[in-house]
């Protein structure tokens, strides 16, 4: 028997109304790993369009995108104790990441190619203090040693 997966959007008794902005960067520093090459990690943002308020995933690799994307919407959801009528995104592959994770929720998903590129600056620039990494350099010079290519 599977374990039963927990809802995004617990019941509320609120007729959702807001639109969600979604976005997934890449963040600008390196993350060693031990044997592994050090890697580029992701984050997941979720912003209300009407009010204040951004929500982000927990950094990680590129190909878990669908739980960075389902992570940061449950926080928000819990956070700001709503869910969403739509989600907006800009990216086309975000877009197919998130369909299936919202179907059954009555949220939409929203491509919009021209949805203004959400200002993570701020955001970004905030991630990439607390996170535990090294120079890109050194991190490539260290890879290098270990494949033999110094």
């Amino acid at each position: 028997m599977e374990p039963a997966v927990k809802p995004i959007f617990a019941r509320t008794t609120k007729e959702p109304f807001e639109t969600w902005e979604l976005g997934a960067i890449r963040l600008d520093t390196w993350i060693p790993r031990p044997g592994r090459e050090p890697f580029r990690p992701w984050v997941v943002l979720c912003r209300r369009a009407e009010m204040r308020g951004v929500v982000t995933s927990q950094p990680g690799e590129g190909d878990s995108l669908a739980e960075l994307a389902r992570e940061a919407l449950t926080q928000a959801a819990a956070q700001w104790k709503s869910r969403p009528a739509r989600v907006a995104v800009a990216d086309a592959e975000l877009a197919g990441i998130l369909e299936p994770l919202l179907a059954g929720t009555g949220a939409t998903v929203e491509l919009n190619p021209d949805l203004p590129d959400v200002d993570f600056g701020d955001v970004r620039q905030h991630l990439t203090r607390p996170v535990a990494a090294v120079r890109p350099e050194a991190d490539l010079h260290h890879a290098n040693r270990i494949h033999g290519h110094e």
